[in-house]
């Protein structure tokens, strides 16, 4: 299984959280807004300067920044 960073997802590719962060209140954060191990995500859109991306996760779109998003750890779907 090919796992990357959620910052590297392309857009309209799909994969499956399978590492988070651990602790600290900005973890918890993510945690709220749905980033969850084994939760689907998808990214929607990047912006043209490459920074931040849209994902879609469990019914909600978010912006991350790359630097939030390369602590995530995803199983690509389709590559």
């Amino acid at each position: 299984m090919n796992t990357i960073a959620l910052c590297d997802l392309k857009p309209g590719h799909h994969g499956t959280i399978c590492a988070m962060p651990n602790g600290g209140s900005f973890s918890r954060r993510l945690e709220s807004l749905g980033f969850t191990k084994g939760a689907c995500v998808t990214c929607l859109q990047t912006a043209k300067s490459g920074d931040p991306s849209a994902f879609w996760v469990r019914d909600t779109a978010v912006a991350l920044r790359k630097c939030d998003a390369k602590d995530i750890a995803v199983s690509v779907l389709n590559a």
